[in-house]
């Protein structure tokens, strides 16, 4: 059986292609360690990404604007997916 989204059926979505970005904001949602200060930096990234995962390189002001956060709460999310191996 396909699983199905939304009031009038939805689109198939098994067997549906994934891009990198998407599978990539999947894997930092479903990491039980992921700060929600870091859930909203990934919509940011996953936003302005590519879907091969390039072309996002936000400022910390751009996140402040964004995501409603800090400049130094910016610096430490940005931190925190380096050191936990999401973005390089």
């Amino acid at each position: 059986m396909t699983a199905r989204i939304g009031h009038n059926g939805g689109p198939e979505i098994d067997g549906r292609k994934v891009s990198l970005r998407t599978a990539w904001a999947k894997a930092l949602f479903a990491d039980p360690e992921t700060p929600t200060y870091v859930m909203a930096m990934a919509w940011a990234i996953h936003w302005y990404s590519r879907t091969d995962g390039s072309g996002a390189a936000l400022s910390n002001l751009q996140f402040k604007a964004i995501c409603g956060i800090s400049e130094d709460t910016a610096t430490r999310g940005k931190k925190w997916l380096r050191d936990n191996g999401y973005v390089h």
